[in-house]
């Protein structure tokens, strides 16, 4: 149990239906109020026909015939594009310490959470803790509201009800009353 683990779900529910089964399998070392929000969101994106989750996750934060309302990306939140300054930022911190994302972006929230998750698990708490504030609080607070503003579909929603509950409780860890995290 511990950061590590919290973070490793985050990073799981964020990347998308295709990693739900493994989420389930860590559940039980998730702390326990985190533990049933994700398990709520879970169950509400396993119900019924597999690929209705999939087709939601990917119409939110991959693309859809109107575009990406939600694209999970730190650098579209902080410099309002995709591949920003940022990356260069993150692939620093991830060389540091032996980390290469291999199925998503830099800077998409899954990696950023998984990255996160690594830093605790290796016993590097403040390190992890000024990843975390600099990475995640940053911006990912937006991506919740994004998410519970623009998609409309039940999976996807409690993928962003779940962010919102986690970056809530990881503020008032971290003391960080200051940043914005706007989450409604």
């Amino acid at each position: 149990m511990g950061l590590e683990h919290d973070y490793k779900a985050m990073s799981l529910l964020l990347g998308g239906p295709r990693y739900y089964d493994k989420l389930r399998a860590i559940l039980g070392s998730v702390e326990g109020s985190l533990r049933d929000v994700l398990a709520r969101a879970i169950e509400s994106c396993g119900q019924g026909d597999p690929d209705v989750p999939r087709t939601q996750y990917t119409s939110c934060f991959v693309a859809n015939i109107k575009g990406v309302p939600v694209p999970p990306y730190e650098s579209w939140y902080r410099e309002g594009r995709i591949y920003g300054r940022v990356v260069h930022d993150l692939a620093k911190w991830y060389r540091k310490y032996g980390v290469s994302p291999t199925t998503v972006p830099e800077d998409h929230a899954s990696a950023e959470l998984e990255f996160a998750a690594v830093l605790y698990g290796s016993g590097l708490v403040e390190e992890g803790d000024r990843f975390v504030r600099e990475h995640v609080l940053s911006w990912m607070g937006r991506l919740a509201e994004d998410v519970l503003r623009k998609c409309e579909d039940r999976c996807v929603r409690s993928i962003g009800m779940a962010l919102a509950a986690f970056l809530e409780r990881e503020i008032a860890r971290l003391k960080q009353p200051d940043i914005d995290t706007k989450i409604s």
